[in-house]
């Protein structure tokens, strides 16, 4: 999904003036490879959507963290080390608290539940499975409108590489976003500022 319009970015870099004929195709390309370059660094889906995901388990563990929230909804979460998913592994909606309810999509197993892996075992790989809907947004209005601050982010990320287009090769690009990376050291550091109040922690 991308986290910004080529309006917005153009409203930012020209600002009344007249953009060059390649600005839109160019900075559509800047805005999918910085918009997905920005939901690697936060590790986290942006997309609302439907997820499974799988989790090594200890008998320790009481945490999962899940990769995309907030959580509207829970499916099914499971642990079998088998792998098998059937309804006898399935847990019961009181051994766990609802990750819908937890600002961090965390999903907590509550004390005493049944997640004991097999003696001699320390960690039972992929024997957990929880199914569940979640996302920051459904589409890039409603991300602009949900997060504006990383959609501002966003917009000065662009504006900052479009002006640097020549050195990136980017004068007359016509390509797939893939065709530009951001490293390290190419996000602003104010624009780091603000992606680290949403970067998911594990």
């Amino acid at each position: 999904m991308d986290l910004t319009t080529t309006t917005r970015v153009a409203n930012l870099v020209n600002a009344g003036g007249t953009a060059p004929a390649s600005f839109n195709t160019t900075v559509a390309i800047l805005i999918a490879t910085v918009s997905s370059a920005v939901e690697k660094y936060l590790d986290r889906g942006i997309s609302i959507a439907g997820r499974t995901e799988y989790f090594d388990t200890t008998n320790d563990q009481r945490v999962f963290a899940l990769k995309a929230y907030p959580v509207t909804s829970v499916e099914g979460v499971w642990f079998d080390e088998e792998q098998e998913w059937g309804a006898d592994t399935e847990l019961d909606s009181s051994e766990y608290r609802s990750p819908i309810y937890d600002p961090r999509g965390l999903l907590t197993l509550s004390i005493p539940q049944k997640i004991y892996i097999s003696p001699g075992v320390d960690v039972a790989y992929r024997s957990m499975k929880v199914t569940y809907t979640g996302g920051m947004a459904s589409n890039t209005a409603a991300f602009i409108s949900a997060f504006p601050d990383i959609a501002g982010a966003v917009d000065h990320q662009v504006a900052y590489l479009w002006h640097r287009r020549n050195e990136l090769g980017l004068a007359s690009v016509s390509g797939d976003a893939g065709s530009v990376s951001i490293g390290a050291d190419s996000w602003l550091p104010w624009v780091k500022v603000v992606l680290e109040q949403y970067r998911r922690r594990t």
